[in-house]
């Protein structure tokens, strides 16, 4: 599922790059960034896959299971995986700031309506 994903990021991203040429370096730079990051989270999975279906032949085992988390991979997965999400935040705060004209007071107050109505659901 992980990789027909990536597949699918891969090709967004290349329609976004011949759609939209004139986006400015920030944009093109924060898409790129999003590409690599979902591309180290793909590889990673694919190596967890790898040793705990593949390698051992214990596909059933819980041996396997405890392998896979006690794998490098398995643990930067984490890390990895919330790049996107920290880098995609980031990015949308800033155009909440941009909404709001650079006025701090309608920033934080916009911001704070938001994050109540996220952890509320």
């Amino acid at each position: 599922m992980v990789l027909i994903m990536y597949g699918q990021a891969i090709q967004e991203t290349y329609h976004y790059f011949r759609r939209y040429p004139k986006d400015g370096h920030t944009l093109k730079t924060i898409i790129a960034a999003l590409l690599f990051f979902d591309t180290i989270h793909a590889i990673f999975v694919a190596h967890v896959c790898f040793e705990t279906a593949l390698t051992k032949n214990s596909y059933d085992d819980e041996e396997a299971i405890a392998r896979a988390y006690s794998l490098w991979s398995f643990r930067l997965k984490t890390v990895v995986s919330s790049l996107p999400i920290g880098t995609a935040l980031v990015f949308f705060g800033r155009r909440v700031y941009r909404l709001c004209q650079h006025s701090r007071r309608t920033f934080v107050t916009l911001t704070t309506v938001l994050s109540a109505i996220a952890i509320s659901e």
